[in-house]
């Protein structure tokens, strides 16, 4: 069967196409498909279709409901598994969809352009229209449909930026094509324009690029009140000027990719217009980092500008060195590991199970580094204790930080941030608009009035209206966002109750007090609709999704969107662009006091549940993917936010976020902080058996420091899994059991486990299968079962060309690699590790990586590469840092390096052959085949020679260095080096090894 969900929801039985009669027959279905795999109960599925009406009709709907679909499509179209119902074997365009995406770019990635354009024109040639789910209510597909959008807005982008880099008329006029529609669909998305301007110069239609910008501008004026980016409006200076490089190169952004290790400038938020009268802070921040001061606090009241002076700062330092940026709005009441989560995070410091605190110091010990925090007074214990735990241990490490009041930590440097100087009161005419305070005010109006000109009235009443804020940033730009629809005095009019605004005050009541005022006014002056969106806002911690800033923020009487903009008009609501997309963001301060009103309201719960469904709704049932990856890293704030308040209200929605949430822990080697909110989970109120296995299944996927208790969760979850029909999980928890098995030595049950894992993965569809296949490999290596291996990654390959995400492909793959490796089949194992090593940097530090670059290391050495093998183990190595000597990797790594080092015949192979056995000893894993066989081989130093002692100082230090050293030889040089003796005995300890 063939399910089409990118566009009007149908089916296919052989060539014939049925659409459904009946909007709850389409409904059924559509929830179906949205959770393929799984099967859903029947009070569910009325509890989503019908909603919740006490006296309305009973399960038996549900089951009149389905047996319509299967006379339309036939028995097998939903089948009955256990208490519920499952969608039977069907392929849906979507996924073909997202699958051809991911080709794609990774195509693109590898510098096959022509390729990757091609594929992307079949993948998107699958919309038969331009909403995914139509006909389909739309409470149930929302978030689905908005994620959907998303996705193929990206994919018309990327297309074009691929045209826009080949010669020709023709891929110009297709680029042409492709950007007209999407900005007549997406008037605000930015990309577009550049790519509409970009094809219109290269047909030689220079006017109509400069219309284009022209247009752009003019929309973002009238609708947000903002300028185009700087990509954009560089792209217009290169045009204006005729830049030959527009015929060969696009405007467009760059293939999509991983972020660096840490955050660089392009996500420091940049303002989106000029910083007035600040240059004296910033140069004082600026110099006071190159003193080499370690923590600079740049201290003021709220509304001040203290978040803009430190994009200022981040943008200027990051052209030198490396700077990360650390948002602190969004966390509320956090503790130290709740805080230093947050910061591993948003730094995209690869994790372990160990506390984070200890993570993030031993990331950034040898590192030079200059982290910027934003609002730290919302956590000021926890963030300085954290401070003055890294500055202690981490001497490359400098913090920028703004707060309301100081951190006092030792060492610490404040900057003053006042309120900005007014004129006086007996400056006249165009004398008043040199006042720094004034120049923001009258800069700020003509962002939203084109081309003002200020009368001397008009200038006088300026400087009233900034005297009568008392120079406060906040409160001016607020001001001046009403500037559109009403005259300089009538702004003066509108603020005649005098407002106390503290410009020396530190107390946060009275700060918050007097600001309380500016804000209240113009939220008291907002129309209706306007007021009751702004507070819906305020349940949102970070950057706001605009489709998601619609879903919560509605219904109204008006457009929602159309509202949402008006806020951004008038300054209450805030344009981010520090993302792909994008985003809104609401400052701490409006925030609250949204809360407060939406609390007064009586709309804080079903506000709030709007929320948690929107997230809940998001990625439930989807696959792993580099979409979901980078939204929860975008988002994370709010995903936690929203897990919180469901553990206590919705244990059901709980889960769902927390499923998510797994799969961006377990990607960034985050486990310890999984663990703990899992744990927590467990405790909800109202939680479900089917609930609770699934949390009990995602503890244990995550829980790499007790063995036992992984092991428990997973037997406790399997029987309640099997009984509700939860087939994706099952394939994870046959998959996690059968690993169990065979890392304690029990191949048998690691065999049954695997083929388990893959029965519930034929069902589930091609990536879980995948999966399974993976896992399958590694126990048949361990067993050494090179017949059967040989089948089972043969089938994986093909099935890992429908993945969407990268980190699935790496992870299957590497799978597939170790489990050759054990039979024998190294030549082979190593070119599918070239294969997808490429793709390394889009998933990060994770520990999928960590596997990855460990069999890379084996299949060199296998191959006879010793070099490449250890500069294959030192990246791992220095990836764990401290954690090599517990991680299965890291000791993996540390027995391959040994070998490594033996073959080079360098002179710390042996004290590192005695580390390696003896982390070995202590950490009770068992080794594969291969592992064991090169042990075997690999003979400890004679007695008398010298060994590396326990109490060395530093064994992982000192392993890294030689190895790193070791590795940067070239072949040809230092080989001479080692005894011909040396030579030939480790030679034939590989061989011997993979024979």
């Amino acid at each position: 069967m063939h399910v089409q969900v990118l566009g009007p929801l149908s089916a296919a039985r052989g060539e014939r196409s049925v659409v459904l009669a009946g909007q709850r027959p389409r409904d059924v279905l559509a929830v179906l498909v949205q959770r393929r795999g799984h099967a859903v109960s029947p009070e569910v599925l009325l509890d989503r279709v019908w909603g919740p009406c006490p006296a309305g009709p009973s399960v038996s709907a549900v089951h009149t409901v389905v047996a319509r679909i299967r006379r339309a499509l036939g028995a097998g179209a939903v089948l009955t598994e256990g208490p519920g119902y499952r969608l039977g074997i069907a392929q849906v365009d979507e996924d073909a969809f997202e699958a051809g995406c991911a080709d794609a770019r990774e195509a693109a990635a590898a510098g096959r352009d022509g390729q990757a354009a091609v594929t992307y024109r079949t993948a998107l040639a699958l919309w038969r229209g331009d909403t995914a789910y139509a006909s389909v209510s739309d409470h149930l597909v929302d978030a689905e449909r908005a994620r959907l959008g998303e996705s193929r807005s990206r994919a018309v982008e990327d297309l074009c930026r691929l045209l826009l880099a080949q010669p020709g008329d023709p891929a110009a006029h297709e680029a042409h094509a492709l950007a007209t529609a999407m900005v007549r669909d997406h008037p605000l998305r930015e990309l577009p324009y550049a790519h509409l301007m970009h094809a219109a110069y290269r047909l030689g239609r220079q006017a109509q690029a400069l219309a284009v910008y022209a247009a752009l501008r003019r929309r973002l004026h009238e609708d947000l009140g903002i300028d185009p980016g700087e990509r954009v409006g560089d792209l217009h200076r290169r045009i204006l000027r005729h830049d030959p490089g527009l015929h060969a190169t696009s405007a467009g952004a760059a293939p999509p990719r991983r972020p660096d290790t840490v955050t660089r400038a392009g996500r420091i938020p940049t303002p989106l217009t000029p910083t007035v009268g600040r240059q004296a802070e910033i140069a004082s921040v600026i110099a006071s980092v190159g003193q080499g001061r370690r923590l600079v606090t740049i201290v003021g009241p709220g509304g001040v500008g203290k978040s803009r002076v430190l994009a200022e700062v981040g943008a200027r330092l990051a052209v030198e060195g490396e700077v990360g940026y650390l948002d602190l709005a969004g966390l509320g009441a956090a503790d130290l590991d709740e805080l230093a989560d947050r910061a591993a995070v948003a730094l995209e410091v690869g994790g372990s199970d160990r506390p984070a605190v200890d993570v993030l110091v031993d990331a950034f010990a040898t590192r030079r580094l200059v982290v910027l925090a934003d609002e730290a007074e919302w956590a000021v214990e926890p963030f300085a204790e954290l401070v003055g735990r890294v500055l202690r241990s981490c001497p490359g490490v400098q913090f920028v930080v703004t707060s309301r009041v100081p951190l006092g930590v030792a060492g610490e440097r404040q900057v003053l941030l006042s309120p900005l100087a007014c004129a006086p009161e007996q400056a006249q005419g165009q004398d008043v608009l040199r006042a720094p305070a004034v120049r923001l005010l009258a800069a700020r109006v003509g962002d939203v009035v084109a081309d003002p000109r200020f009368s001397d009235e008009e200038a006088l009443d300026l400087g009233r209206i900034a005297r009568r804020v008392d120079g406060l940033p906040l409160a001016l730009e607020i001001v001046a966002g009403h500037a559109g629809t009403r005259s300089v005095g009538q702004l003066l009019t509108l603020l005649a109750t005098p407002l106390d605004v503290a410009t020396t005050a530190r107390s946060a009541p009275a700060r918050h007090r007097t600001l309380r005022d500016t804000l209240g006014w113009s939220v008291q002056g907002l129309g209706a609709d306007a007021r009751t969106v702004l507070l819906r806002l305020g349940v949102f911690h970070g950057p706001i999704d605009p489709d998601a800033a619609v879903a919560v923020g509605g219904p109204v009487a008006g457009d929602v969107d159309a509202v949402v903009r008006s806020l951004v008009r008038e300054a209450l609501v805030q344009v981010d662009r520090s993302g792909p997309r994008l985003q809104f963001r609401m400052l701490r301060t409006i925030r609250d006091l949204a809360l407060e009103g939406l609390a007064e309201s009586g709309e804080l719960a079903t506000t709030s549940a709007r929320m948690r469904h929107w997230y809940a709704q998001r990625w439930r049932g989807q696959p792993r993917s580099d979409a979901l990856i980078e939204d929860v890293q975008l988002h994370y704030d709010d995903y936690l936010a929203v897990l919180r308040g469901a553990i206590d209200q919705d244990a059901h929605a709980a889960v769902a976020v927390l499923t998510t949430l797994s799969r961006f822990w377990l990607f960034g080697s985050l486990r310890g902080s999984g663990v703990r909110w899992c744990t927590r989970a467990l405790h909800a109120p109202g939680l479900g058996d089917l609930d609770r296995a699934e949390v009990l299944l995602l503890r244990s996927m995550l829980d790499k420091t007790d063995q036992d208790r992984s092991l428990a969760d997973l037997v406790a979850a399997i029987p309640v899994l099997q009984r509700h029909g939860g087939g994706p999980s099952l394939v994870s928890a046959y998959m996690g059991l059968a690993l169990h098995e065979t890392h304690r030595g029990r191949t048998g049950a690691a065999l049954a486990a695997a083929g388990r894992a893959v029965e519930f993965g034929r069902q589930a569809g091609a990536e879980r299968l995948a999966d399974a296949l993976g896992v399958l490999a590694v126990v048949q290596g361990d067993a050494e079962d090179a017949d059967g291996i040989a089948v089972t990654v043969a089938e994986a390959l093909e099935l890992l060309r429908a993945a969407r995400s990268s980190a699935a492909r790496v992870a299957v793959t590497s799978n597939l690699a170790h489990g050759l490796l054990n039979v024998g089949r190294v030549q082979r194992a190593l070119e599918l590790v070239d294969g997808v090593l490429p793709l390394a940097p889009r998933v990060g530090g994770s520990a999928t990586v960590d596997f990855l670059v460990e069999t890379a290391g084996w299949a060199a050495l296998g191959c006879q590469q010793p070099r490449r093998a250890l500069g294959h183990f030192a990246e791992v190595l220095a990836g764990l840092g401290a954690d090599a000597g517990r991680s299965q990797y890291g000791i993996s790594a540390t027995i391959g390096a040994a070998i490594a080092l033996s073959l080079v015949g360098a002179d710390a192979a042996a004290p590192a052959s005695v580390l390696a056995r003896r982390r070995l000893q202590l950490s009770g894993f068992v080794p594969p085949p291969l592992i064991r066989r090169l042990l075997g081989g690999l003979a400890l130093p004679p007695p008398g020679t010298a060994t590396f002692e326990p109490d060395q100082p530093d064994p992982d230090a000192w392993l890294l260095e030689v190895v790193a050293e070791a590795a940067s030889v070239p072949e040809a040089v230092g080989d001479g080096r080692r005894s011909p003796d040396a030579a030939t005995r480790a030679g034939q300890v590989v061989e011997q090894g993979l024979s």
